[in-house]
């Protein structure tokens, strides 16, 4: 038994020496055992936040940005303590310049000493993890240290510019770890333990002398415990869900046949088993595969090239490394002759053939004359020849980027010709490469150069990031990135499959989006990320030339990995868009900003909001409540050049169809930048249109909509979105029978049963809404703990709506019952306090959906006419296994003392002549039906536009008759794809006039 103690290596896939005809058999099961896990969930984001914990999450960074006069968006929280795992924005400029990571160190020390609860940590808790240097600034990554141990899971990270401008912060944290036990027993004892654990599972089937190990740590393991929460070796924990710290020995058991890489934490006090991963990572069969590669691969045929970074040896004189060339020099102080002998291997590969003789050229040369050297099939596979090269230059892209890196500056062990199909293989247990021969219809894996780089590819992300490692999408997204920034171009793997040369395995120009398509194969997801990159780079190379796009993206792609070591995709994707800003301020954008953004955009992630000069932030209004005094409008306002011009922030506004728009001055609250407006109360049933623009005092200018649109809201007797408050709504009837699952005002979280949803994991308000009425918080584990039993009943205000002739309630409603489906939910009014009820709609086992529905109810006139009414909502849940939930959103009330609902004019007053008018709900939940008519025949356009201004689909171009139209609105982007609840706005134009309709999309 060989035993080894060093710093861990992770990454993909392993073979780590010759493999026997079962080997692969026992690589494809132990595959098939599944990760065991014990740690907390890396990060939460804000929409799966509690009322009560968003508000928790936001005191501290609302502190720190109020005393520094800075603004950051936060991508994401540490589940326990809910401090910002990652925060970008205007910066904060520290007082000081950053010249070195040391400067760096000393500066994020400060930093935290000054704002402990900003990071949820102290700094003599903290050891530095990694310092980096790139891109023109310093990142800083501690670690949390228990009893001198480093506790694995916690990150505490600053990013620096050189002048000093903090760019970024963030912190994974775990207070509760002060202090750990010391191991009790030792490393030896460990091993036994975790090939003992393997072994009963049948992940491996070796003696313990037939295994190669190491240890490492020891370190403190934050473990999960409580109801559910796995505590290792099968042992669940009863109640009280907490993290607490163990003392683990982490051990890598590996064997070269048959083949398997198991890294294994045990506990230092207990011997226990607490987690386990599998350390192959490989290339599955995965659609059409290729083969042979010589430059790019073997389909392209063979060709010259310089061979570099290779040892060319005299003997009994010295050595020397070819250069970029091909050239090498060795000094000689005579004149015989000696002999030249050349291997696959250098200072960073070396090349074996596992299956016979190994790449050998020798001959006896003579000092002084020119040598023209050769290696080809009489020296070397192809195999062996394709490998060192594209290896090689693999390494030297890594160098062009960052000169710096050393961090895979050793000799790699390199395998080829191993006796199996259709794969390859990194190994963190030696951290080697190994390509298999062609075989079963599969071309040999190391004659294509892309093959060959992804692999290498793996290498980078195991030693950039450590014992913490990302997902297996990053390491497969990352790696495919690294064979495209090579060889320039999207395909992974033509010639895999034999002599197929036009297909690969997993192409990077792709339409994947996050996270509709995020799996459980870490290589398809994976090319959401690589297609982020991919993206970007068409877009630079239309912008900007192919060479400088190819600059900017390896820039943005390394040295945002290596400043922010992300573990998700949208993080990687802002760290990258970090790591090409060049002056710590998001708000101003970076230098390739629009490239990197539309490319986030195409794959689903997020992307902070820019601005050239003047900045205005507004989520416009929807409606507006008659009775509540004049209409007030906020926005965040400021200028990146200067200061805002003397009284030059107005709001304009008008009735919709009345023409001219009438300015009111938007003057500043004193909070920050939030600027304020007052709209004179419309009557009920008007539609108000109103626009934002603001000048700095160097002229710079902004309107917010873009272009000549507008923002609409309706005016009605009452609205509540559950966003600012109860609103004098409550809950509870002496009658209510519910224990659980009572009504409550939230940011729901989804609750699935049987691949079903039973309860929405998002409101339908327009974002940044987030709550509304629901029936108890889901909060994990069995859904009959927050489901509703029994009646549980919520109460609107009272209105007074005396005078009335009708009354008109509208609002979105969510009901679902599931298993025995037998619950209900029923909307009641009373018009004498409460003595008696009437029900306006009811529901059933029949009507349950999985989405949330708009309601629309005219309220019977009742005997004497409208006066003092009240509404209710009961939930009605049946006994178990009934599944029901029920949620409660968007409510509006309308009232007119004149004429009738059939008579009323519509909500949104359509003007005589050009004309555009909404034929279905508003909001929709499905399409979105548009009546129109021109005045006079000619061209017309008719598209749909986010609330920023940017076209989301065109519907319409082209010459119509004069007279009415119909038309729809799939509710779908010019990409086809289905576009998220949220407000839209409908632009018709023609004959130099327009006319604007807001839609709001509730799915």
């Amino acid at each position: 038994m060989r035993t080894t103690t060093c710093a861990l290596v992770l990454g993909l896939a392993v073979v780590p020496a010759l493999l026997s005809p079962g080997a692969i058999l026992a690589a494809r099961e132990a595959d098939a055992l599944s990760d065991l896990t014990v740690q907390p969930p890396v990060a939460v984001t804000w929409d799966a936040l509690s009322a009560g914990d968003q508000i928790a999450a936001t005191e501290a960074l609302g502190e720190f940005s109020r005393e520094t006069g800075s603004r950051w968006s936060v991508l994401d929280y540490a589940p326990g303590t809910l401090a910002p795992r990652l925060a970008m924005g205007t910066g904060l400029d520290m007082g000081r310049a950053i010249l070195s990571t040391e400067d760096a160190v000393v500066a994020a020390r400060d930093l935290v000493a000054t704002y402990p609860e900003l990071f949820a940590s102290r700094v003599d808790r903290l050891d530095v993890w990694r310092a980096t240097e790139g891109a023109g600034k310093y990142a800083v990554h501690f670690w949390e240290i228990a009893s001198g141990m480093p506790v694995l899971g916690t990150k505490v990270t600053t990013v620096f510019t050189e002048s000093g401008v903090l760019a970024a912060f963030g912190a994974t944290t775990f207070p509760e770890i002060e202090s750990a036990d010391a191991p009790r027993i030792d490393a030896e004892t460990a091993f036994t333990r975790a090939h003992d654990h393997l072994r009963s599972l049948g992940a491996i089937a070796s003696s313990r002398d037939d295994v190669e190990w190491r240890a490492e740590g020891p370190y403190v393991l934050p473990v999960t415990v409580g109801e559910g929460a796995n505590l290792g070796d099968g042992v669940r924990a009863e109640s009280g869900v907490r993290v607490e710290g163990h003392t683990i020995h982490r051990i890598v058991l590996w064997s070269d046949d048959p083949v398997f890489v198991w890294s294994v934490d045990v506990d230092a006090i207990t011997g226990d088993v607490l987690q386990r991963r599998n350390g192959l990572f490989h290339l599955d069969f995965e659609g059409t595969v290729t083969v042979d590669v010589e430059d790019p691969n073997y389909c392209e045929g063979a060709v010259l090239r310089p061979l570099s970074e290779v040892e060319v040896r005299i003997d009994g004189v010295g050595s020397a490394l070819t250069g970029p060339d091909g050239s090498f020099t060795v000094a000689n102080a005579g004149t015989d002759p000696a002999d030249l002998e050349i291997t696959m291997s250098g200072p960073w590969f070396e090349v074996v053939n596992v299956d016979g003789a190994s790449a050998l050229y020798q001959d006896n040369v003579a000092p002084g004359t020119p040598l023209d050297i050769l290696i080809d099939t009489s020296v070397a596979r192809w195999d062996e020849r394709d490998v060192y090269f594209h290896g090689t230059a693999t390494h030297t892209m890594m160098k062009e980027i960052d000169a710096g890196w050393d961090d895979l500056d050793f000799v790699m062990p390199t395998r080829v010709n191993i006796d199996q199909g259709c794969n390859a293989f990194y190994s963190f247990a030696d951290s080697s490469i190994n390509f298999y021969r062609e075989n079963n219809g599969c071309g040999n894996t190391g004659q294509i150069g892309d093959v060959v780089a992804h692999e290498y590819g793996h290498a980078i992300t195991a030693e950039l990031y450590g014992p913490n490692q990302p997902t297996s999408d990053l390491h497969e997204g990352n790696s495919d990135i690294t064979a495209n920034l090579l060889f320039g171009y999207s395909l992974i793997g033509p010639g895999f499959t034999l002599d197929d040369c036009e297909n690969g395995i997993r192409d990077s120009d792709n339409d994947l989006v996050w996270p509709d398509d995020v799996t459980g194969s870490g290589h398809f997801t994976g090319q959401i990320i690589a297609g982020f990159y991919w993206n970007a780079l068409q877009y630079l190379v239309a912008s900007e030339g192919e060479a400088a796009a190819f600059a900017a993206v390896k820039d943005a792609w390394y040295f945002g990995r290596l400043l922010g070591l992300p573990q998700n995709q949208p993080e990687q994707a802002w760290y990258s868009i970090l790591a090409d800003d060049d002056n710590g301020n998001i708000d101003d954008g970076t230098p390739h900003f629009d490239a990197l953004c539309q490319a986030a955009m195409d794959k689903g992630y997020e992307c902070p909001e820019t601005f050239a000069d003047v900045v205005i932030k507004h989520t416009p209004a929807l409606y507006a409540a008659n009775g509540e005094g004049d209409v007030r409008i906020e926005a965040e306002v400021y200028s990146l050049a200067g200061e805002l011009a003397v009284n030059g922030v107005n709001l304009h506004w008008r009735l919709s169809g009345t023409g001219a728009f009438t300015p009111e001055p938007f003057a500043p609250t004193g909070d920050g930048n939030i600027h304020e407006a007052f709209i004179p109360t419309p009557p009920v049933l008007s539609s108000v249109d109103y626009f934002i623009l603001a000048e700095d005092e160097f002229g710079n200018s902004l309107r917010r909509p873009e272009g000549t649109g507008h923002y609409s809201f309706e005016v009605v007797t009452a609205y509540h979105n559950a966003e600012s408050g109860d609103d004098g709504w409550t809950v509870g009837d002496p009658s209510d029978t519910a224990t659980n699952g009572i009504w409550e005002r939230i940011d729901p979280n989804q609750m699935v049963v049987g691949g079903q949803i039973a309860q929405p994991g998002d409101d339908v308000s327009p974002d940044p809404g987030m709550f509304a009425w629901i029936t108890e918080q889901y909060t994990g584990g069995s859904p009959v703990l927050s489901d509703v039993d029994g009646t549980t009943t919520l109460f609107s205000p009272v209105y007074d709506l005396t005078g009335s002739a009708w009354v008109n309630i509208q609002f979105m409603r969510w009901f679902q019952t599931l298993v025995a489906a037998e619950g209900g939910m029923e909307v009641s009014v009373t018009h004498d306090g409460g003595t008696s009820w009437m029900p306006l709609v009811t529901y059933g086992p029949s009507d349950a959906a999985a989405q949330w529905k708009l309601v629309s109810k005219l309220v019977p006139e009742p005997v004497g006419g409208f006066g003092m009414m009240q509404f209710k909502i009961v939930a009605l849940g049946a006994a178990n296994p009934s599944i029901d939930e029920c949620g409660l959103d968007e409510w509006v009330l309308v009232a007119s003392d004149t004429g009738s609902p059939s008579s009323a004019p519509d909500p949104v007053a359509v003007p005589r002549g050009l004309s555009l008018a909404l034929t279905s709900s508003n909001p929709s939940d499905g399409i979105v039906g548009l009546a129109y008519e021109l005045p006079t025949a000619g061209s017309a356009e008719i598209g749909v536009f986010s609330v920023d201004g940017r076209r989301v689909r065109s519907l319409y171009r082209g010459s119509d008759a004069a007279g009415s139209h119909r038309i729809d609105w799939d509710g779908r982007d010019d990409l086809g794809r289905t576009v998220g609840s949220g407000v839209y706005f409908v632009r018709l134009a023609h004959a130099g006039e327009e006319q604007v309709r807001r839609v709001v999309i509730g799915r």
